[in-house]
């Protein structure tokens, strides 16, 4: 987690809106949080990419302000070269054209200036993430059903598409009917990248090539449950344990990576992450999983909860331990943050988001009250 001395806290605060300056004298190791929020809805109140500044002593945060105005931001990331991180990429949803990946610098007060925007090479772009060295991009398109790569410069601009792969074929269900490709994730070594494709039901894998990582070779692809629509994954902080969110089915698989062939390998029966008995609609949403690796929290829109997982220490089998309201609608992503005391939840469809309080021990999360009025949130981001 990012900590600042209290004489240049103090100094970035000053460029800060009134607001935000008292928030940050009342609280000298805040951080900023960026929110990418749906800008396509009936009361057009969202306007882009909103900053807030973040106390992790109370779990509350200041007064949200615009810190980019785009489109249609669904997902955002940071450098990891860094702790300052000294940029930001931004990506625009556009459904039936081309997404646009933007890069960004931030300002002293928290804003972002726009360096550069290269296309996606195809609509629906719904995920990006950062190679470890800090020098590639990748984004995946799901109306597209695509993956993308793109160089990062120096001063942090994108460079042109450098990879592409278009996927074809269809899974049996209604929502399957071309490829999906929901996320791109890269191995905790930076030598793969494993994308998601919930048209398909597979996670794709690519091998990233050493000299130049936004050059992509392919390695296979792990094949799931025909039907479930594999959205998310995380890898565990052992390196050797995978985590997937299926978003039809709403059922998390636990899968063992090889991190030397990269190849993963499926361990026991998927494990349900709603009610017994549910009989409402529901898509599993973001999969998160604890710093010491003992919890995973995964949230279900349509149940609009968090659903809180043991992890066996013997076999890294999951067993369900809690499910918790996110006091809104549609959980589309929640996030832990930097030092794993609290869960934020970010729900789209009631413009909240909602900070819950997380026991370290039990993995158990509680409401605390504390919220913060963003327009229909959509993804949450600690830089």
């Amino acid at each position: 987690m990012l900590q600042l001395s209290r004489r240049r806290f103090l100094a970035t605060a000053a460029a800060l809106p009134y607001g935000l300056e008292a928030f940050a004298k009342a609280s000298p190791v805040a951080v900023s949080v960026y929110f990418g929020t749906d800008t396509d809805t009936d009361d057009k109140s969202s306007k882009g990419v909103y900053q807030a500044l973040w106390d992790p002593a109370t779990g509350t945060f200041s007064t949200p302000r615009l810190a980019l105005k785009s489109f249609r931001p669904t997902f955002l990331a940071r450098d990891v070269l860094k702790d300052s991180s000294r940029f930001i990429y931004v990506l625009d949803e556009f459904n039936d054209t081309d997404g646009v990946l933007i890069a960004c610098a931030r300002k002293p007060n928290g804003t972002l200036r726009k360096l550069n925007a290269v296309t996606a090479r195809g609509p629906g772009s719904a995920y990006v993430a950062l190679h470890p060295s800090g020098h590639a991009a990748y984004v995946a398109n799901y109306a597209g059903g695509s993956i993308t790569s793109f160089g990062i410069l120096p001063g942090g601009r994108l460079t042109e598409p450098v990879a592409h792969f278009q996927y074809t074929g269809r899974g049996p269900g209604p929502r399957q009917i071309v490829p999906h490709a929901h996320s791109a994730v890269v191995s905790p070594d930076g030598a793969f990248l494993l994308v998601n494709d919930l048209g398909l039901d597979q996670i794709h894998i690519y091998c990233i090539d050493k000299r130049d990582p936004a050059k992509l070779a392919e390695n296979g692809s792990w094949h799931g449950i025909p039907g479930s629509g594999t959205r998310h994954l995380v890898f565990a902080p052992d390196g050797r344990t995978v985590y997937n969110i299926n978003e039809i089915v709403s059922t998390v698989d636990v899968l063992q990576w090889d991190a030397t062939a990269g190849t993963l390998t499926t361990l026991g029966s998927p494990v349900s992450i709603l009610p017994s008995g549910f009989t409402g609609t529901n898509t599993g949403a973001e999969i998160l999983v604890s710093p010491d690796g003992r919890f995973v929290y995964a949230s279900n829109r349509g149940d609009n909860s968090v659903a809180v997982l043991a992890v066996s220490a013997k076999d890294s089998s999951l067993t369900l331990v809690q499910r918790i309201s996110t006091g809104g609608r549609t959980p589309r992503h929640i996030a832990l943050s930097p030092d794993g005391r609290w869960l934020l939840a970010a729900n789209q469809d009631s413009s909240t988001v909602n900070v819950f309080q997380r026991d370290v021990a039990t993995g158990a999360l509680s409401a605390t009250g504390n919220s913060i009025a963003v327009p229909h949130p959509m993804f949450i981001l600690f830089a």
